[in-house]
């Protein structure tokens, strides 16, 4: 998946994966997937899809909404959080400053 923000191009195929999750079987309507990367530059994203209930549904035509996908930009704050929830420790701490307890 690919996606212009603001002059910059955010590139599945390119950043480095972090983590993700899903949510919901294949063809629920609630379905929700979405992968944590980060950019060669640093930069962290969600690129994420869903069904027609989700948070990624998308209006198709007048009347009528489908599932969808895209990619949003997080800070590192943001992204730690998610990563946290979704992902392994010793991931967790291939990306983020940890401290120790």
């Amino acid at each position: 998946m690919k996606k212009v923000i603001d002059g910059k191009l955010y590139d599945t195929e390119t950043a480095e994966e972090i983590c993700g999750y899903s949510f919901g079987n294949g063809g629920d309507f609630e379905r929700v997937d979405e992968t944590l990367y980060r950019t060669k530059k640093g930069i962290f994203f969600i690129a994420g899809s869903g069904g027609c209930q989700s948070k990624y549904a998308r209006a198709t035509e007048p009347g009528w909404v489908g599932g969808g996908g895209g990619i949003v930009t997080v800070a590192a704050a943001e992204a730690l959080k998610f990563a946290e929830v979704h992902g392994e420790a010793d991931t967790i701490a291939k990306f983020f400053k940890i401290e120790e307890a």
